[in-house]
């Protein structure tokens, strides 16, 4: 978020995935890439395929906003014509899960 406000380019990649101890599952795959002027939003199939996380066409965003909640955190991509209500849910988590 700091790299889109002083817009310095940045990659990003987003995953959410479950560790049963023997294998991963990959529910969520995201890149951003931020080139100084726009956001490219990248999602993945990571169902379709086992051997392969298939992208879909990119989307171009404007900013990244977060909403810190009493105990979770959220994460939201939009146009500057969008509202913040608008936004489309990057990632959201409990702060009791967050690892420092």
């Amino acid at each position: 978020m700091e790299n889109v406000k002083n817009k310095k380019a940045d990659k990003v990649r987003i995953v959410k995935y479950v560790y049963n101890g023997e294998q991963t599952w990959v529910n969520k795959l995201y890149n951003l890439e931020y080139t100084g002027k726009k956001i490219k939003y990248i999602e993945y199939d990571t169902y379709s395929n086992l051997n392969a996380f298939i992208p879909y066409e990119p989307y171009y965003y404007d900013k990244i906003i977060i909403r810190d909640y009493p105990n979770d955190l959220w994460y939201g991509i939009c146009s500057d014509s969008n509202k913040e209500d608008e936004c489309t849910t990057l990632i959201s988590f409990n702060k009791s899960n967050i690892v420092k």
